[in-house]
Order: C-alpha cells, then sequence, then structure tokens
C-alpha cells in the first residue's frame, strides 16, 4: 500500500502501461522476500514441477511465465493449454507425464520438452547430499532455460543472481545435512529464499524506514509519522522470567517509564541532528477514534498549520477531472438476428445491457478456475440429464405410484450412474464419485416424495430444443419438461439454487428464462415452474392460471406483476407483459444497444466479471447466490 501511495505521489508513470523500464525514485527499508519476485517464484515453480509436485495452479503458472524457455514461441499455444486446463477443471492426475502429454496435444512441443528434459536432470537416488541437490537443481533451472528468453530488468537480473547464489549455501549444507529427499531439498531452497531481498539502485531519492531508531545516516529532511501518545515514547517492557528489581538494577532498557522517555528524547535528538529539516507528525484519528500526539515534542520544533477542514479524496478526484467528450460509437445491430447464449441473452440484457454484448457478442467469458470436487455447472447437468432418462421412461405419476422404493430407487440410481459416466471426467476421484452420487440420490428422492402428491399427471416432453423469435432475435432454448394436467400443460424447470417468484417481475426482470417459455411455448401452458432441487428439500415455486395444478404455484391474480406490488391480473394479461417486456429486450440487443446500466447498481455488479472493461468498480464483495438460469444452447 505505501509503495503505491509512493507511485502514485512520486512516479504516477510507473502506473501506465509500457515497456520501458524505470528506476524508482524511492527505496522502502526491508525489502520483500526474494521468493515474492517473478523471476524467482517461477524457478521455484518449476522444481517442484519437474519434482511432480505440483497442481494445475503451478502448472497454469509454467504455461503463463515468461522466464521459461519458448515463452515467446509458444505464447499462444500455451495460453490455449492453460484455458484448456481451466475448462477440464484441471489435470486428472498431476503427473509430469500427464502435463506433457497434454502440452503436446496443445502443440507446445518446446514445453513438453524442456519438461522432460528438466525431469531428466533431477534423476537418481531419492535421498542425496546438499550439494548433490544443489548441482542437480541448476541443471534443472537450465533446462526450463530459466530465467528466460526476455530481457532482463536491473531488480529482475540481481534477484535471479542472488537466487544462484543461494544454490550455492544449500550445497554448503551438506556438513549438516547429508543426505534427504527432493521435496526437502526444495523446501530448503525456498525457506533460503524467503528472506527479504532488495535490488540494488543506487542513490534514491526518498528512503522510507520501517523503525523508530537512529537511521545511522543523514538527510536533508526526515518526516517521522504516527508518534501518537499510545506510540512515542515506547510502553515499559519488562522481561516476565527475571525479577524486575534486578531488571531495574542492571538498568536494562524500557524497564521503567522514566527510561522509556529517556530513550524517547535521546531519538529525537539524534533525528534533529541528523535532519536539516525535521517534521514529527500523527494522525487525528484512528480506527474511527480520536487520538492524541506524543507529549515528546520539543518546543522550538515549528508546528505546521492545519486546515479547518480536509478535503476527501472524492472532492480532490471530482476537481482535478476533465471532461472529455466521446464521439457515440454505437454498438453494430446483429446483422442476421441469430443470438447466442439462449434465453440468458435477454436475461443479461436485463442485469446490464454493456453485460450482455461484452459476454455474449464479444465473448468476454470469465478464465475458469478448477474446484475441488464436483463442479456446480457439471452437478446441474447431471440432474437434468437423470431426471430426463427416469421420466422418458415412466412418463407419468401413474407409473411412479406403481413403483415400490427398492425399484425406484434403483431406477434412479441406473439414471444418475448413466449422466455421471457421460459427463463427469473419467478422472475424478472416487470418493468425489460417492458423494456426487449420494448428492443426485437425496435430490431426486426429495422430488419424487413432491411428484407422487401432485394431482395426476403425464410428462409429454422432457429436454425439448425449442426455437422462437421475439424482437428481431431468434433464439434457441431448451425447455427441461412439460407436465400435462388434465387438459393443461405446465412448463417446468429444474434449479439447484434457491428461487424467488419476484424474479418474474418487471420490465427488466431479474430471470426471464421461464416467462419466455410461457409466451412463446406452442402449447400455450397455462403455468410455469420451477422445481427447486437441493440435498435437503425440493420445492415447487411458480404462477399458474388457477390454483390446483401444482403445490407451490401461486395463481395468477395473486402474482405481484410490477416492482411496485401491482396485483390483481389474469393470466392472459401477465404473458401480454411478460411479452412485451420481452419483446423490448430483445429489440434492445439485436439493435446494438450496450450501455453500462446496472439495474441495481453495485448489488448487480459485485456478481459480475467485466469491471476492467466497464470500469464500474463494485464495493460489494463477492458473496456466493443462486444458480444463474438461461441456456447455453
Amino acid at each position: 500500500m505505501i509503495q503505491r501511495a509512493l507511485e502514485a505521489r512520486l512516479q504516477p508513470e510507473l502506473e501506465l502501461p509500457s515497456d520501458a523500464r524505470r528506476e524508482r525514485l524511492f527505496d522502502l527499508a526491508g525489502g520483500y522476500p526474494l521468493s515474492a519476485q517473478p523471476v524467482v517464484e517461477a524457478a521455484l515453480a518449476a522444481l517442484a514441477c519437474s519434482l511432480g509436485q505440483f497442481d494445475w495452479a503451478l502448472a497454469s503458472r509454467l504455461l503463463r511465465s515468461p522466464h521459461l524457455a519458448g515463452s515467446r514461441s509458444e505464447q499462444d499455444a500455451r495460453i490455449r493449454l492453460d484455458v484448456e486446463l481451466r475448462s477440464a477443471q484441471g489435470l486428472p492426475r498431476a503427473s509430469v507425464h500427464a502435463l506433457g502429454g497434454r502440452a503436446e496435444a496443445a502443440e507446445a512441443g518446446q514445453f513438453a520438452a524442456v519438461l522432460a528434459t528438466a525431469t531428466a536432470r533431477l534423476a537418481g537416488p531419492t535421498r542425496r547430499g546438499a550439494a548433490a541437490w544443489a548441482e542437480s537443481f541448476g541443471a534443472c533451472l537450465a533446462a526450463w532455460g530459466w530465467p528466460g528468453e526476455i530481457v532482463l530488468g536491473s531488480d529482475e537480473f540481481q534477484a535471479a543472481k542472488h537466487f544462484r547464489e543461494l544454490l550455492r549455501e544449500l550445497a554448503a549444507l551438506g556438513t549438516v545435512a547429508p543426505d534427504f529427499g527432493g521435496a526437502a531439498a526444495r523446501d530448503e531452497l525456498r525457506r533460503l529464499a524467503a528472506a527479504p531481498f532488495q535490488a540494488e539502485s543506487g542513490e534514491p531519492s526518498v528512503f522510507v524506514l520501517d523503525a523508530y531508531e537512529d537511521p545511522g545516516v543523514s538527510f536533508d529532511s526526515l518526516w517521522v509519522a504516527g508518534l501518537t501518545a499510545a506510540v512515542w515514547p515506547r510502553p515499559v517492557t519488562v522481561d516476565p522470567l527475571l525479577p524486575i528489581e534486578i531488571q531495574r538494577r542492571r538498568a536494562m532498557p524500557c524497564v521503567t517509564a522514566e527510561d522509556c522517555v529517556g530513550e524517547a528524547r535521546a531519538i529525537i535528538g539524534r533525528w534533529r541532528a541528523r535532519a536539516g529539516e525535521l517534521v514529527l507528525s500523527w494522525p487525528r484519528r484512528e480506527h474511527d477514534t480520536e487520538v492524541d500526539g506524543t507529549r515528546l515534542v520539543p518546543a522550538d520544533v515549528p508546528s505546521l498549520e492545519q486546515p479547518a477542514t480536509w478535503a476527501t479524496r472524492e472532492h480532490l478526484v471530482f476537481a482535478a477531472a476533465i471532461l472529455e467528450p466521446l464521439p457515440d460509437d454505437g454498438v453494430p445491430p446483429l446483422a442476421d438476428g441469430v443470438a447466442y447464449g439462449g434465453a440468458r441473452v435477454l436475461e443479461l440484457q436485463s442485469h446490464c445491457p454493456f453485460r450482455a454484448f461484452a459476454q455474449l457478442r464479444l465473448r468476454a467469458e470469465p478464465l475458469a478456475e478448477p474446484q475441488t470436487g464436483i463442479d456446480r455447472r457439471l452437478r446441474g447437468i447431471v440432474l437434468h440429464r437423470a431426471l430426463q432418462r427416469f421420466w422418458a421412461e415412466l412418463q407419468s405419476q401413474q407409473a411412479l405410484l406403481r413403483l415400490n422404493t427398492v425399484d425406484c430407487d434403483s431406477k434412479v440410481t441406473a439414471a444418475i450412474d448413466q449422466s455421471m459416466s457421460e459427463v463427469l471426467p473419467a478422472e475424478c476421484g472416487q470418493r468425489s464419485l460417492v458423494l456426487e452420487r449420494d448428492w443426485q440420490r437425496r435430490a431426486i428422492g426429495h422430488l419424487l416424495a413432491l411428484e407422487r402428491a401432485r394431482p395426476a399427471f403425464t410428462v409429454v416432453e422432457t429436454e425439448r430444443v425449442l426455437n422462437g423469435r421475439i424482437g428481431g432475435l431468434d433464439l434457441r432454448l431448451r425447455v427441461d419438461r412439460v407436465d400435462r394436467i388434465g387438459d393443461e400443460r405446465v412448463v417446468i424447470d429444474y434449479k439447484s439454487g434457491a428461487v424467488r417468484k419476484a424474479q418474474w417481475r418487471g420490465a427488466r426482470m431479474e430471470a426471464p428464462q421461464l416467462p419466455l417459455y410461457a409466451v412463446l411455448h406452442p402449447e400455450h401452458p397455462a403455468g410455469i415452474a420451477i422445481a427447486e432441487i437441493g440435498s435437503d428439500h425440493a420445492d415447487f415455486v411458480g404462477i399458474c392460471r388457477d390454483e390446483g395444478l401444482i403445490a407451490g404455484l401461486q395463481p395468477a391474480r395473486d402474482f405481484e406483476l410490477t416492482e411496485d406490488r401491482e396485483n390483481g391480473f389474469d393470466w392472459p394479461a401477465i404473458k401480454e407483459h411478460w411479452y412485451a417486456w420481452l419483446d423490448r429486450l430483445a429489440r434492445d440487443h439485436a439493435a446494438g444497444h450496450a450501455e453500462v446500466d446496472p439495474k441495481l447498481g453495485a448489488d448487480t455488479c459485485r456478481h459480475c466479471h467485466l469491471d476492467a472493461l466497464c470500469r464500474v468498480a463494485s464495493s460489494v464483495p463477492d458473496e456466493p447466490g443462486a444458480e444463474e438460469g438461461g441456456d447455453d444452447d
């Protein structure tokens, strides 16, 4: 934080993108650990990979690192491989052979070759002396082409040089560590690299020290900050293991308050002697609490006049702002009217027109990050396919009621197992598969308990592809299920997250998927329902023409159609409103309306990944939310 503040004030050009390397005008005491330097981090990651101690995250860093051989010539292929690993939920088995094979298949042959060569350089006895490991590590890094093909800056060159010296320090440990394994040797090297590192950069104009001590050198001016009454003089420090009388008799430092005050005054005297100009300061408030400054400021040190009020950062930024006129370059309309994303087009257009344009037309999708266990998206696909298979065989509630418990469980388990074998990666761990199968069985079991208690119904459609046109857009939709109850049809969609009926309210509704089915389905359904499915419950949430179709569905006359809680509409009137609102959203997207207009401000932006493009920073932290609706066809 201090470094960024100094860069912004003293050298704002450092924050600008540029290939030119600039030396800093200031220097921070202590520095960062050597292992935090990108060039050293790449070396440690390369050693870990060669030893077989890596996961997808470390493999991703190596593929994107500029400090390895082929980083430029194979840049595109390595980035594609990184994206593939993320989409495939990482490596099935974190092995050198598996990573090399994926690199070969992705046309990153040089990466695969240096990986194989580097691994071979570490071959040998599993336990060996520190000197042998240091030599092997050096050969391994040479095989990786470390520190890379790029021209190193001064700081990077010094960091790489210092890391090579650490290999010699590792070799010197042979007298105390006659032999150990490769993992232990790398851990010892990482421990050595954890020491602070500060590159030599000549004589900076500004030094930033981190202790209230005599600096030992002379300055043109010295500013000491943070001298509150609680900090300066320093509090009494008594060793609990020695009698306090002995500590006082031996004149140990800071044993009494008088000693602390005397030490503080002596240090202030040395500050004054070493600086042509001395400034002593302290904050007026800390953590929303008013604080007092130290009482030890010498009387002849001039005080600074403080303004009555301080301008806030927002006021300063606003005062410095310059209005820059920009041409209104509109987004080109869709040429053929074919929209990518199904119902999600209208969902994102409702949330924020810019997000619909950027995510669905520019394909600005976030990079996936492999997660522990089964990905939520794959879980949803398994659930949909299992229910499709189950109802494609039974087709009616009557057939469900004829099944005994054992036969029903057998059919459910068979549908789940077949769906899991089709959807989940073959490399999923056995424990993950068992847990996922148990979750699916419990979730479907809760739903079937509700299905048995419903009025008689027949499943007439499952996973039907529905091509519809609205507002000049051609949409390809997928309807999870349609039930016939008497002479009526009800569209049902499966969701594994929380559902609210309010998401179908207003011209910019949160989830337009089911209203879109209601107005475009050729069977003119009399209701829409979401089967909210979880491992511990199942519920139906939705709207229907009249009561009695499915328990949990709200009759149309009681549904609050708009944000001002307006109700009393019948089912045809609700569908008319839905059609008009959806038609407007579709026409806006087709016409290229892509303004940044989040529906609920920061509450909408916190679930969006496009802040780097739209430059709207959310002040609300990310929170896990409900499953997002829409089709990905």
